[in-house]
């Protein structure tokens, strides 16, 4: 509704695809299957994080849907790895910010603290342990969870 994601569906793999932006324009695409494998598949350049919101906080996700979650959020962008690897492209595109909150998914909370260890000088971070994917909570519990210190 606010223009904050490019989100369209292709009816030949059955994927819905979330738009990957340099800038403003859409460069690559991540898609999640509605019925087959491999669950998330990658189009295009993908090697941008996936962003959404416009706010000076980044909360680092996995997947597009839980960025999405956190991008209707006042004064926070939801940026996904696509994955759970921080690479250099990411380290740079997350300079711009004034503070990055880890919040991994459960199964990667191990991964949190290394990802914590490289961002190191980079931009102040933080990392909040949550109990199931962003995606899954209404915006006033990821509020709570980002704002609980």
């Amino acid at each position: 509704e606010k223009g904050l994601v490019t989100i369209v569906y292709a009816p030949v793999e059955n994927r819905v695809m979330f738009g990957i932006r340099n800038n403003k324009h859409i460069i690559g695409y991540t898609g999640r299957s509605l019925t087959s494998k491999p669950k998330w598949k990658k189009f295009g350049d993908t090697t941008h994080l996936f962003s959404c919101g416009l706010g000076p906080i980044g909360v680092l996700v996995e997947d597009a849907p839980s960025a999405c979650a956190v991008g209707v959020l006042e004064g926070y962008t939801g940026l996904s790895l696509l994955g759970t690897t921080l690479t250099r492209q990411h380290k740079q595109e997350l300079k711009s910010y004034k503070q990055i909150i880890i919040c991994l998914d459960p199964d990667a909370s191990s991964k949190s603290f290394s990802i914590l260890k490289s961002l190191d000088c980079i931009v102040p971070a933080t990392i909040r342990l949550i109990t199931d994917d962003l995606k899954w909570f209404k915006p006033d519990k990821i509020k709570e969870i980002l704002e609980n210190v």
